[in-house]
C-alpha cells in the first residue's frame, strides 16, 4: 500500500496513546511524524520544542494511537 507524501511533519494530537511499555494507554501524549518516520513520542510539553516551525498540529479528538505498531 502506498501511503501519500506529507510535505510537512506532523503533530498528532489524540486522546491517548498506548506506547507498549506497559499495555495502558496515557492521556496527554502526542506523536511527532516527519518524512514518514515517528521521531518522537511523549508528553506536548516536551515533544513540542523539537517541532521545525512548518510542523501541522493534526487534532485527533477521541482517537487512540499506537504508534509503531504498522510499518
Amino acid at each position: 500500500m502506498m501511503y501519500p507524501h506529507v510535505e510537512h511533519p506532523q503533530l498528532l494530537i489524540p486522546d491517548a496513546v498506548i506506547d507498549g511499555s506497559d499495555g495502558y494507554s496515557k492521556t496527554g501524549q502526542v506523536v511527532l511524524v516527519s518524512d514518514g518516520k515517528i521521531e518522537a513520542v511523549g508528553e506536548l510539553e516536551e515533544v513540542r520544542p523539537l517541532c521545525a516551525h512548518d510542523t501541522v498540529d493534526v487534532d485527533l479528538v477521541g482517537a487512540t494511537l499506537c504508534p509503531g505498531l504498522i510499518d
